[in-house]
Formats: C-alpha cells, sequence, structure tokens
C-alpha cells in the first residue's frame, strides 16, 4: 500500500516514493496478565524514526517498529497508532485497537428450578463476556451434543438433573456453579394445593 493512497497518511512532499507501507497493525484481544505484539511493516530509503502512540499520546520508549505490550491491564484498551518521522514530514500508521479481555463471569439467579408436565423451562445465566463467547451444556457432567446456545430449553417430561454451562472466550474458560432442574409430572384432577 502506498503511504499516500489509504494507509494512515502522509505530511511532507513526495513522501510515497521514499516511505512505503507494506502492512498496517491489526486489532487484537488481549488477555489481562498476557502479552500482544503490534506489528508494523515498512519500507523506507531515507533514515526515518518511530513513535507509537496510545490514544494520541506518545508511549515514552515505545520507538522500534513493533510495540510489545507484556503484562496486560484494563488500562492498556485502547487506539494504537505508529508514527513514522523523516525530514520530509510523515506517515502515520492505520489505527489499531487493544480490547483488554478477561475470564468470562457466569452465574444463575438459582441453583435449583421446578418445571412442570407439558411445559417448557429455559435456563438462562448471566453472562459477563468480552469478544467471542462460545458456550457448552451439560447434564450431570456429560456433554450435550448441539447445546450451543447461551440459554437451553428444558422438556419437563425426563430430563431432571443438574445442569451447567461452561462459557468460553479468548482469555479461557468459565465454568458455571451447577443448576438442578426437577421435573413435576402432575397428573389431571391430581390436587395440586389446599387450604
Amino acid at each position: 500500500i502506498d503511504s499516500g493512497a489509504g494507509s494512515g497518511g502522509a505530511t511532507g512532499s513526495g513522501l510515497s516514493q521514499y516511505i512505503k507501507i507494506k502492512n498496517d497493525p491489526v486489532d487484537q484481544y488481549g488477555i489481562l496478565g498476557g502479552s500482544v505484539e503490534f506489528k508494523f511493516d515498512v519500507a523506507s530509503s531515507i533514515p526515518v524514526t518511530y513513535q507509537w502512540q496510545k490514544d494520541g499520546k506518545d508511549l515514552p520508549g515505545a520507538v522500534l517498529t513493533n510495540l510489545r505490550v507484556d503484562k496486560i491491564a484494563a488500562i492498556n484498551s485502547g487506539i494504537y497508532t505508529l508514527i513514522v518521522k523523516s525530514a520530509l514530514g510523515s506517515v502515520t500508521s492505520s489505527p489499531a485497537k487493544l480490547e483488554v479481555v478477561s475470564l468470562p463471569i457466569v452465574t444463575f439467579a438459582t441453583n435449583r428450578v421446578s418445571g412442570e408436565y407439558g411445559k417448557v423451562t429455559i435456563l438462562t445465566p448471566t453472562v459477563v463476556s468480552q469478544g467471542p463467547t462460545v458456550y457448552r451444556w451439560f447434564k450431570d457432567g456429560v456433554l450435550l451434543v448441539g447445546e450451543d446456545k447461551s440459554s437451553m430449553s428444558i422438556d419437563a417430561v425426563s430430563k431432571s438433573g443438574n445442569y451447567h454451562v461452561e462459557c468460553k472466550n479468548l482469555a479461557g474458560i468459565a465454568i458455571s456453579q451447577p443448576v438442578i432442574f426437577v421435573a413435576t409430572v402432575i397428573q389431571l384432577g391430581a390436587k395440586k394445593w389446599e387450604f
């Protein structure tokens, strides 16, 4: 990509013939406590210097073509760009976003749910997760094939048991506490309550 045509943008006269951006940095997810690296590929036929910025402010000591962020914390979330400076002007990379990801948090409002014959009960956990999240449901410790949505519908006839869900994002897997589902079969004409 020519630096004067659609990349980050250039200032100065005729810079595109001297500085060419081959690959801009790309958006990344970073795991709390982990590491990410922004990579920038540039070719230059004149002397240049580099300066990485986060949210428009210079990062002290970040003066190489690649930027590695270690021991990621929430404060590292933001927009990163690299400025290539020369005597003729400067070229700025396209912005790259760093989104910090932590393990999902998954909870249920209760640990026991009852279902009635002829009705469908829906188990819906509260999930807090960044980035792409994958779900897997289990009954009595056994994976339920095909159950990969954020909630699960249970036919109350014969499916009593302990249920839990795994939520997986880029940071790893979180497992919910088990929910006991009890199916209750009520016959027509049976006494349900009395006063």
